[in-house]
């Protein structure tokens, strides 16, 4: 008989084979980077109103959003993520943003610091990037 599994480990990934989902992940990208930098909708149904206008970076972090979950093949918050597809997508936002003209360092930082907090919430170890 199988037990139902808490919200916790539904989205968050309690162990090496799970996934996070697509919310799982916002949800920890918000709490990993503070309120300020990606606050979101609690009421949003969906991922153009997830990032609340308050944010630092509102159209970096919307672009960021909408390019996860169409990398994802998401179908709906709940959709479960993958590492190689999640840091692929993130990987060539940051290579398209330090590549124009007029580069934002501070929209950098904000992408390596979204980066560095995804990294673990994606459940990624150090010898499955090689």
């Amino acid at each position: 008989m199988h037990s139902n599994p808490d919200k916790q480990s539904i989205n968050r990934g309690s162990s090496p084979e799970s996934k996070i989902t697509f919310i799982g992940l916002m949800e920890g990208l918000r709490d990993a980077l503070g309120e300020m930098a990606f606050p979101l909708n609690s009421g949003a149904s969906d991922v153009a109103t997830l990032v609340s206008t308050s944010a630092l970076h509102l159209t970096l972090a919307r672009t960021i959003v909408a390019a996860l979950y169409k990398a994802n093949g998401c179908q709906h918050l709940h959709s479960e993520l993958t590492a190689v597809a999640s840091l692929d997508t993130l990987g060539k936002l940051r290579n398209a943003l330090i590549q124009e003209p007029a580069c934002d360092v501070d929209q950098v930082g904000f992408l390596d610091d979204l980066v560095d907090a995804a990294v673990p919430l994606l459940n990624i170890k150090g010898e499955t990037l090689g």
